[in-house]
């Protein structure tokens, strides 16, 4: 998503459409587990899905510009 460096080549690359691929997937998968995890667990899995969209469509409004 453009938001921390690839360890590997130490540069910053932004694919927005790989990211929506990805996050789609973690959504879908966290909406499998729900029926898994209780309390604690559940509330940090819809913060991490949470924060990863809010971030895409930051990401997403800062290339339109």
């Amino acid at each position: 998503m453009g938001l921390v460096a690839n360890p590997v080549t130490g540069k910053t690359d932004k694919d927005l459409e790989q990211a929506q691929v990805a996050i789609d997937a973690v959504s879908y998968l966290a909406g499998q587990l729900e029926t898994k995890l209780k309390g604690e667990e559940l509330r940090q899995l819809h913060a991490m899905v949470s924060d990863l969209q809010l971030n895409f469509v930051q990401q997403q409004k800062s290339a339109e510009n």
